[in-house]
């Protein structure tokens, strides 16, 4: 019985960078849909991030816990992640290049009735 983890993961590696030499388009519909987010939750303080992990703060950890259950209510899956794994609690979204322009319509409307401003 070893401890190694075996050859997985690197073959994972390996099939990533193949994705990213030969989809290019998947990245540049990553970063459109991360730019798409932020132009319109912009009203909403998201905090600084160069990644497609956007996080919108909130004032305590029962309403982030509060929220993120009524978005997941919605089908939005936006976790709350609260002190002490972070300093302030906050609502993490994670942007993919997956999600097509409906998808995000329904994250910036719901959040536009769920998140207090």
């Amino acid at each position: 019985m070893g401890a190694t983890l075996g050859n997985a993961p690197y073959k994972i590696g390996d099939r990533t960078l193949e994705i990213i030499r030969l989809e290019p388009e998947r990245r540049q519909r990553l970063h459109q849909n991360i730019n798409f987010v932020k132009s319109k939750l912009n009203n909403l303080n998201i905090l600084p991030s160069e990644t497609a992990i956007l996080c919108l703060p909130v004032a305590n950890p029962g309403q982030a816990l509060e929220l993120s259950q009524k978005l997941l209510e919605k089908g939005i899956f936006a976790p709350a992640i609260r002190p002490p794994t972070v300093p302030t609690s906050r609502l993490r979204l994670t942007a993919m290049d997956t999600h097509s322009p409906a998808h995000l319509e329904v994250l910036v409307q719901s959040l536009g009735e769920s998140f207090p401003t």
